[in-house]
């Protein structure tokens, strides 16, 4: 599920393998890193059903997830911070957006704030038209408007996910 060298595109890599060590923005000091380790295994779940389900697509068998939903929310925040401060999101005109995550997205990161309504982890449906095969392909896209992060879109076998940072 987890190797160690990622396919990653966009304005700065024209699709380039990278070891996934390399992709890490060593934003946070060693205890604040621990204090989110829930969140990646929350991640490591998902992603593991998600496989699960993919590789097993055309069988009938029900399949039950169980998730903690507000670690993998935050999860995705974490993704998404790690983006900002990395200056790995990039506007529609390709310039790095370079941004310290804002005080609400760390409160919302750590858990001392809910994330108010509206936002949150939407599913957005099938990527792939239906006479595409199936793939294992993960990746993620930021989404900004006027310079300000409002979301990503994960994508996994096809699917895509939506993390709203704000309301439309």
């Amino acid at each position: 599920l987890f190797r160690s060298i990622a396919v990653v595109s966009g304005p700065r890599w024209n699709k380039k393998a990278l070891p996934i060590a390399s992709m890490v923005a060593n934003i946070l000091c060693r205890t604040h890193n621990e204090g989110l380790s829930p969140l990646d295994s929350a991640a490591k779940s998902f992603l593991e059903a998600m496989q699960h389900i993919h590789s097993n697509g055309k069988s009938h068998a029900s399949v039950t997830i169980s998730l903690n939903g507000d670690q993998f929310e935050r999860w995705l925040l974490k993704v998404l911070c790690g983006f900002m401060a990395s200056g790995n999101s990039f506007s529609k005109q390709g310039e790095s957006l370079l941004q310290r995550p804002s005080r609400e997205f760390v409160r919302y990161l750590f858990g001392e704030d809910p994330l108010p309504g509206g936002f949150g982890f939407y599913f957005l449906g099938d990527a792939a038209p239906p006479t595409a095969s199936p793939t294992h392909d993960f990746g993620f896209t930021t989404i900004s408007r006027n310079g300000e992060h409002t979301g990503l879109i994960m994508s996994v076998a096809n699917l895509q996910f939506f993390l709203a940072m704000k309301n439309p």
